[in-house]
């Protein structure tokens, strides 16, 4: 199975579950940033929890089926579209080739996940598919996906992908009557961000940390897959009298 990125929007990489066991070597875990989401989307086209995904950031994204092929997606970055209308999600769909298929804009979330029956097949670097921008490794080539890119998926599906192809193969895209109820295993307060304090909290002053846990931030542009930096306007942290 086969895909041809057309546009591939803001941030579109390859991710699976994480490369770990080489934090001491300074190699971060990376994999998608949504765990049940992308564990979701291979669930609904009968691959392993941590076959590799395409994890697409918000929308504005578009591919082409270069020959028939069985996907799924999860996450509320986007909703993904055909001609024909909408495709609903957390289930498997097929797609015959020469399908345009679009990303188009939620207002709900930032992340979209993309499974393909079998898995995206990319090398294992250090145990992970997972694309790590910094070093570039992982992936397709450690980068970003561009327009132009072929992917294709691994050549060996599972007995289930097996029958769910052949169930819903047709002469145009077809979905099972059934999804997978991701809604239902959602946290009830993932809109909480919990603080845990470490060894360092007793470097700061009560006051900041005070201000830390009270006051209004706002998530800066110069955010990234490895961490949110979150500056403050009015206030600035005190660490041994020393403004940061």
């Amino acid at each position: 199975m086969q895909i041809r990125i057309i546009k591939p929007g803001m941030l579109s990489t390859l991710q699976d579950g994480g490369r770990y066991g080489f934090l001491s070597q300074a190699v971060p875990i990376s994999g998608c940033m949504d765990g049940l989401s992308a564990r979701l989307a291979n669930l609904a086209v009968g691959n392993e929890d941590n076959a590799a995904v395409i994890e697409f950031t918000y929308a504005n994204a578009e591919f082409i089926a270069e020959t028939d092929i069985l996907i799924a997606y999860t996450g509320d970055g986007a909703g993904l579209s055909l001609a024909l209308g909408d495709i609903p999600a957390e289930r498997p769909v097929f797609i015959p080739a020469g399908t345009l298929v679009k990303l188009n804009n939620s207002s709900l979330g930032s992340r979209t996940y993309l499974s393909i029956a079998g898995g995206w097949d990319v090398p294992e670097v250090l145990g992970s598919r997972s694309t790590y921008l910094t070093a570039a490794i992982g992936g397709l080539q450690g980068r970003q996906l561009k327009a132009g890119d072929i992917l294709n998926s691994i050549d060996r599906l599972t007995p289930i992908a097996e029958n769910m192809l052949d169930s819903l193969k047709d002469d145009g895209p077809n979905y099972t009557n059934w999804s997978l109820a991701r809604q239902l295993l959602l946290p009830a307060d993932r809109k909480t961000i919990r603080v845990v304090p470490a060894n360092e909290a007793g470097w700061f002053e009560e006051k900041s940390i005070t201000d830390f846990l009270t006051t209004p931030y706002t998530l800066s542009l110069r955010s990234n897959r490895m961490g949110y930096q979150l500056p403050h306007h009015n206030r600035r942290l005190m660490v041994n009298n020393v403004s940061v």
